[in-house]
């Protein structure tokens, strides 16, 4: 299963590495919304504390809910439209491999966006005074849970569930005019 999944990851970091558009607003985003913050609170002293804590909110409620949660929707909404979902489904790739594999590429995103923040974030004056290892394991299992619930919407989305494309009313009322 460990080759299956770095297969997966392998070919999904392909896939973004011949889309720089992808991975520059992936990288701008993050640094944007840091630039933003660190202007709103460094100018005052009794925000300047709130500083501290920006880069770790920016990057797990903004950066990665974006290109964790956003990005596996775009990988299986794509892999669907290209019929290699299907494929996917029935060959005899483990379930869990092609969803490590995604968290596994995606945490390679996750981790040059935690580089970018803090390093945007260094210069405006703000600290990481928290346990680097712990960081870390946050940074993950919201990378793993970003992921789990873009796959379930994006297979949700793939076959079919929500709302209906059609009304039932159009037809009840053709087939009530055809009696």
């Amino acid at each position: 299963m460990l080759q299956q999944t770095l297969a997966v990851a392998h070919r999904l970091l392909v896939e973004q590495a011949r889309q720089p558009r992808t991975l520059f607003f992936w990288g701008l985003f993050p640094v944007l919304m840091m630039l933003l913050f660190g202007l709103i609170y460094g100018h005052d002293a009794a925000m300047r504390v709130n500083l501290d804590a920006t880069p770790a909110g920016i990057l797990i409620g903004a950066a990665l809910f974006f290109s964790c949660l956003g990005g596996t929707l775009d990988i299986v909404v794509g892999e669907r439209e290209r019929g290699t979902l299907k494929r996917l489904l029935v060959s005899p790739l483990h379930p869990a491999a092609y969803f490590l594999g995604i968290v596994l590429a995606l945490g390679a995103v996750a981790a040059l966006q935690a580089v970018l923040v803090f390093a945007t974030a260094w210069p405006l004056g703000a600290r990481f005074r928290g346990s680097v290892v712990l960081g870390a394991l946050v940074v993950g299992l919201s990378v793993f849970s970003y992921v789990g619930i873009g796959i379930g919407i994006g297979i949700g989305i793939g076959i079919g569930i929500g709302p209906p494309k059609t009304s039932p009313m159009p037809s009840a009322c053709a087939r009530a005019s055809a009696s």
